[in-house]
């Protein structure tokens, strides 16, 4: 359907094609630029840039709790059940095993994975590696949007790098270690 914009004397500016969509598609889109309209109005670009920071932090931490269940003491046990399977595999192997309460942490998992503790030991630094993977890709995509917000012009450039967001797809990790 056809329209005119016309400036703000009234004099017609354009003729202008109203593009077809339908309405669940224009009430969405609708609904998204009042909310993102709401969201920013009256402050400086300054000021959504840092709400944007703290947004894909939120959300880059968020992705990192998804593939690991620990706090900072279960993160500390795990560093260490790590460290004793780096031990335990640089130490020991299937002719030579660890004795019975040499490797603590790595023992408290024989029951969970019906391993010994070098089998377990394997296991624990494969995790250790696949996260540490995980987490660089965290990394790269939080510094690569945290770098566009800043070097954004106004807060439409802000907007666009947040609806941009690209994580990286790590639903085989969900659950961690």
């Amino acid at each position: 359907m056809p329209y005119v914009k016309r400036d703000i004397a009234g004099t017609i500016v354009g003729v202008f094609q109203q593009p077809q969509r339908d309405a669940a598609e224009k009430l969405a889109t609708n609904a998204r630029d009042l909310a993102r309209w709401n969201r920013w109005r009256d402050r400086s670009l300054a000021q959504v840039q840092a709400a944007a920071s703290v947004e894909i932090a939120r959300q880059a931490e968020a992705l990192r709790a998804s593939i690991t269940r620990v706090g900072p003491v279960k993160a500390r046990v795990q560093d260490s059940r790590l460290r004793e399977a780096e031990r335990a595999l640089a130490n020991h192997d299937a002719t030579n095993p660890p004795a019975v309460g040499q490797y603590l942490l790595l023992e408290s998992y024989v029951p969970k994975r019906g391993a010994d503790p070098l089998a377990v030991a394997a296991w624990v630094t494969q995790t250790a590696a696949a996260w540490i993977q995980a987490a660089s890709q965290i990394e790269i995509a939080e510094e690569a949007a945290l770098d566009a917000v800043v070097a954004a012009a106004d807060i439409a450039a802000v907007e666009a790098v947040l609806d941009g967001l690209n994580w990286p797809d790590l639903s085989a990790l969900r659950g961690g270690a």
